[in-house]
């Protein structure tokens, strides 16, 4: 998708190319082994009560057991049946 350029936490991309590249991320094509385990490894655990806003600031341990984190731009947690991962989906525009 062509446009302005902006960081990483803004990326701007079609439905087509995200499912394209949650497929991939799913059957872990197009990275290498170690790659995806950058990828997916916590490289900043969550504390804050809220991402932005006034909540930003308090820390809890509300999310330990579930151990929230960061990876390299994709939200990861432990569930009750295995590891997951997601995107907070904050840039969406209409």
């Amino acid at each position: 998708m062509k446009g302005s350029s902006r960081a990483a936490g803004s990326m701007t991309t079609t439905a087509a190319d995200y499912a394209k590249f949650v497929a991939n991320l799913m059957n872990q094509k197009g990275l290498s082994k170690k790659g995806y385990e950058q990828l997916l490894s916590p490289q900043i655990l969550v504390k804050s009560k809220r991402g932005f806003g006034p909540l930003k600031d308090i820390l809890t341990t509300d999310n330990d057991h579930i151990q929230l984190a960061w990876g390299l731009g994709i939200g990861l947690f432990k569930s009750t049946d295995s590891p997951a991962f997601f995107h907070n989906c904050s840039g969406v525009t209409q």
